[in-house]
């Protein structure tokens, strides 16, 4: 939910409604209902349960609601019998996790005092050799998941003469935790801040692993065994 309290959709990225009630992700389902041309089909009880509606355009009979919610599947692992509040293994993909996120981060925040990778801190383009200066560090960025997936450019730097001209890129190379990560010789750090300065910018709670969760566990997240735990 934005500032102002107006709901934005994940999936048009339109105002007013979510998710649950997208009208473009509603007529999309029914096209794949559609086109699966199945009475059983996984589009069809899609729609159904979406709208509460037959492809026709009639009422979903009680008796077929029954049917469909007592066949209710997991919506991150697949399996009948639990839903996803309740999923043994979301619980313990999650525990596993936080666990590797928090010893990662440990890891990488002592390479980041050891490097001086902090706001303030001075670093090198390498492909042009200008020098430009840490302005902000989104730490929320640096999971192990992300970091270590080359899906995270964390730091944000900005012209020395114009603060306003910024740009993002990738952690530099700066230890094992940074060792096999893509764009790791992007830029370099020439002008160091002090250990405490990396630390003075790192939120509350970021050392225990678990800010992270609602990014990588969100509602369109599933476990690597759904299709064979739903289709087999």
């Amino acid at each position: 939910m934005s500032w102002s309290g107006t709901v934005n959709c994940r999936e048009c990225y339109q105002q007013g409604h979510n998710r649950r009630t997208c009208p473009s992700l509603t007529q999309r389902i029914k096209q794949y209902a559609e086109n699966e041309n199945d009475p059983e089909g996984h589009y069809t009880k899609q729609y159904a349960k979406r709208t509460g509606l037959n492809l026709d355009g009639t009422k979903v009979s009680k008796a077929k609601r029954a049917a469909n919610k007592g066949t209710r599947r997991c919506t991150y692992c697949g399996t009948k019998g639990h839903n996803r509040r309740t999923c043994p293994i979301l619980a313990k993909n999650k525990a596993g996790a936080v666990g590797e996120n928090r010893e990662f981060r440990v890891k990488l925040l002592e390479e980041m005092k050891e490097c001086g990778l902090g706001v303030g801190a001075l670093v090198k383009h390498e492909w042009n050799g200008s020098i430009v200066m840490v302005n902000h560090i989104n730490w929320h960025e640096m999971t192990a998941h992300k970091v270590l997936g080359n899906n995270s450019q964390p730091v944000r730097l900005c012209e020395i003469g114009n603060p306003r001209r910024t740009s993002w890129e990738y952690l530099p190379k700066m230890g094992d935790e940074t060792e096999r990560t893509w764009g790791r010789d992007r830029i370099s750090v020439v002008g160091p801040v002090s250990g405490s300065a990396v630390a003075q910018t790192m939120p509350d709670g970021w050392l225990d692993g678990k800010t992270w969760l609602d990014g990588q566990f969100d509602t369109d997240s599933r476990s690597s065994c759904y299709c064979d735990n739903y289709y087999g």
